[in-house]
């Protein structure tokens, strides 16, 4: 995610400056900017088309294949193909360094999903 003109300055000091919940609210928020920067929904819009256009072929040619990236990346897969509605991306629960395995059916529509924390 671009966090625009946030990026590279302390968490504590962008605290300090907008406020808690407004620091909440940008970070966790669908479709709230990052101060010159980009909303989850404009970084979803890229994962996915992404997801479908590589990801989702590779899937289809049978590798297996292992996506390594950023928090708020990842969230957005995650809320792409759990179906997860706007308003609930917020309460999405990753933590640091944790292994999610989706283990598509041969439809590629349907899958299981484990959770290794």
């Amino acid at each position: 995610r671009n966090f625009g003109s946030l990026t590279g300055k302390k968490k504590s000091n962008v605290i300090a400056t907008m406020g808690s919940e407004a620091y909440i609210k940008m970070l966790k928020g669908w479709d709230v900017l990052a101060p010159e920067g980009e909303s989850l929904e404009m970084v979803y819009e890229r994962v996915v088309a992404y997801f479908k256009k590589t990801i989702l072929k590779d899937l289809q040619a049978g590798k297996n294949i292992l996506i390594i990236s950023h928090h708020q990346t990842l969230l957005t897969l995650i809320k792409y193909l759990d179906n997860i509605p706007n308003k609930e991306i917020a309460d999405i629960k990753l933590g640091n360094a944790e292994v999610v395995i989706y283990n598509f059916n041969y439809d590629y529509n349907s899958f299981s999903k484990e959770q290794i924390i």
